[in-house]
């Protein structure tokens, strides 16, 4: 029996992993728009080392965090929370500012 209950996947497992992923994003968005942890506590109000903790995956994200870089950034809210795009409801990724920014300055 304690086999069958060790193969199975736990919620907590994949929403733990889920928010990492999060985690991930936010500093990918963060080091993308060129700012510092110290940055995004005096945007946020949230402390640096919360970010560095989230970053990191030592801490998940939490609905907080979300929010505050949804706040800041709402263009990026669906890929933040989902990893997908939506350009043409305004919902875009890090990667496809840069393509703009690219083929913007190529023209």
């Amino acid at each position: 029996m304690g086999e069958i209950v060790s193969d199975i996947i736990s919620p907590v497992n994949i929403l733990g992993e889920y928010l990492s992923v999060i985690g991930e994003r936010i500093r990918t968005l963060r080091e993308f728009k060129g700012l510092s942890r110290r940055d995004l506590e005096k945007l946020t109000g949230i402390e640096e080392y919360k970010w560095k903790s989230v970053e990191s995956g030592k801490q998940n994200a939490n609905e907080h965090h979300i929010a505050a870089v949804a706040a800041l950034w709402p263009e990026y809210k669906h890929w933040l929370v989902f990893g997908e795009t939506l350009p043409e409801a305004g919902q875009i990724s890090p990667e496809i500012e840069e393509t703009r920014r690219n083929l913007n300055g190529a023209g």
